[in-house]
């Protein structure tokens, strides 16, 4: 496999899951029922908008949205990952954050291999720059960008792409790591390498059915091929 510093200068780090722990969240997200919160009035009111965008394209292209189960589908996940970073920013904001082991060291070794470090993430930027004073590893970090702030959540890979073209990263040595199907996504429609960390809050099997470049176990284990 070989040392990741060797192949990339730029190092992008999902958030939630991914540099911090997502205990709670993961004991929520076997609880949630998404088909239920896909009947709340704002979701309702974001499908009817997207209807009437849709139809207003022409008569065609509606009966072929939506009658293209995909496509459907495509919204309904789009819904879900706003309703799923609401509610992530809402439990997080009660719980102290907690990093996961290894976090600290890795980001160390990074900086001191001269390394970009950034942050790319569906979360509130606010509550996440709040955590990363508290946790002391700021410094680390050249930029931190919310998806939010371009209001296409991933794996949307608009928000990816604004901030790599801010820090004036090259995509061929750039690598995206997360710990959910979507982070792999995004970073494939961006165009940049991907590495999968699997105790965030997808599965390992899922993640590997994405095919992420890189998958491991744990920070930890992703520390060791730095």
């Amino acid at each position: 496999m070989g040392a990741l510093a060797d192949k990339y200068d730029t190092f992008i780090f999902d958030w939630d899951g991914t540099i911090i722990t997502m205990t709670e969240l993961r004991k929520l997200d076997s609880k949630l029922d998404f088909t239920l919160l896909l009947k709340r009035k704002d979701s309702i009111k974001h499908l009817q908008n997207v209807k009437k965008e849709v139809k207003n394209s022409g008569s065609l292209l509606h009966k072929i949205y939506f009658n293209d189960s995909k496509k459907v589908r495509k919204v309904e996940h789009d819904i879900k990952n706003r309703i799923y970073a609401i509610i992530i920013n809402i439990v997080l904001s009660f719980t102290r954050p907690r990093l996961h082991n290894g976090v600290r060291e890795m980001l160390s070794d990074l900086n001191n291999k001269g390394k970009t470090i950034a942050v790319f993430t569906n979360g509130n930027v606010g509550r996440i720059l709040k955590e990363a004073e508290m946790l002391k590893i700021s410094n680390y970090f050249t930029a931190m960008l919310s998806a939010q702030s371009v209001n296409r959540l991933k794996p949307n890979p608009l928000g990816l792409e604004v901030l790599i073209k801010g820090i004036s990263a090259d995509k061929k040595r750039t690598l995206y790591i997360g710990d959910m199907v979507d982070d792999i996504i995004t970073a494939k429609r961006a165009g940049i390498a991907s590495c999968a960390i699997a105790d965030g809050l997808d599965r390992k099997e899922d993640l590997a059915e994405s095919n992420p470049d890189y998958i491991f176990r744990s920070m930890e284990e992703f520390k060791k091929h730095i």
